[in-house]
């Protein structure tokens, strides 16, 4: 598949596309430096917004002039007409972590990753996890002992939720619960040690495959993860592949982001895709 770079060099470690309905337009972070951006494909331009020192991921709100970002310790909203910044709720945790990749759910919470900013701190590394957090501003822990958190995504017809442990190099899907959006059951695992690179984030299609992006891999790959065959491939002329979503009014384009890999990276990518990704779920913020 060819890909087109839309966005060039505008961050360092850009990562969480995903795709705004009501506005039109995709979302994405720069993890290091805060900054979340919105990418407005008909006028072919864009914007950002500094939200604090981190930002891991960011969400469309019910409403079109507001969106939802993890940063710093806090969950954020950003009303856009105003350009002003408020903070929803705290979530605890030890300093020298912070958030990372994380999507809002079928149930309308926020389902994110914590993780050590450095990686050589062992005692720090086992102190990551996946956590959820409601919109009420309620966050629990789902799962321990993760040193980095990465893409979610939800089979809502199979009934299945997916995770990555980049660390593993692999996907754990279990069961989920559709009337009280929880997962449950035992952990199967996709296993993605023989690839190149190791798995990032990642969205699905409309037919329950997930497409996932191989930090230091080139690609992003197609899996059917009740098989675990890889179906297809998508090169990328950068080595830092960390995410993708469906976007456009059909959801029909892939969008791919990458980091900075010394030479190259931090960049927005756009395909064309034969099959469709799902709506994206809102978070909608109740307040406590």
């Amino acid at each position: 598949m060819a890909v087109k770079r839309v966005l060039e060099s505008v961050g360092e470690l850009l990562e969480g596309p995903v795709w705004c309905r009501r506005r039109n337009s995709l979302l994405f972070v720069d993890i290091m430096s805060g900054m979340v951006y919105e990418y407005i494909p008909k006028m072919e331009k864009y914007r950002a917004w500094k939200l604090g020192k981190y930002v891991g991921c960011v969400l469309p709100g019910t409403d079109e002039n507001e969106i939802i970002a993890a940063a710093d310790h806090y969950l954020k909203r950003l009303r856009i007409r105003e350009e002003k910044i408020e903070e929803l709720c705290g979530v605890t945790m030890a300093e020298g972590l912070r958030f990372n990749d994380g999507k809002c759910g079928p149930g309308g919470e926020l389902w994110v990753g914590i993780m050590a900013i450095d990686q050589s701190c062992k005692e720090l590394v086992r102190q990551g996890g996946l956590y959820c957090v409601t919109s009420t501003g309620r966050a629990e822990c789902v799962e321990e002992n993760l040193g980095i958190s990465n893409g979610m995504a939800w089979d809502w017809p199979g009934g299945w939720f997916y995770h990555i442990a980049t660390e593993k190099q692999a996907v754990f899907m279990r069961q989920y619960d559709r009337e009280h959006h929880r997962i449950y059951g035992e952990k199967k695992k996709i296993d993605l040690s023989q690839e190149q690179g190791v798995p990032d984030g990642m969205t699905i299609d409309q037919e329950g495959n997930l497409w996932i992006a191989m930090w230091g891999g080139y690609k992003v790959i197609q899996i059917n993860p009740l098989t675990g065959k890889k179906l297809e491939e998508i090169e990328l002329p950068d080595s830092k592949v960390s995410c993708c979503t469906f976007g456009g009014e059909d959801l029909d384009q892939l969008y791919i982001t990458t980091a900075w890999d010394g030479e190259t990276g931090g960049n927005v990518y756009e395909t064309d895709m034969k099959v469709s990704g799902i709506v994206p779920y809102e978070f909608d913020w109740e307040g406590k």
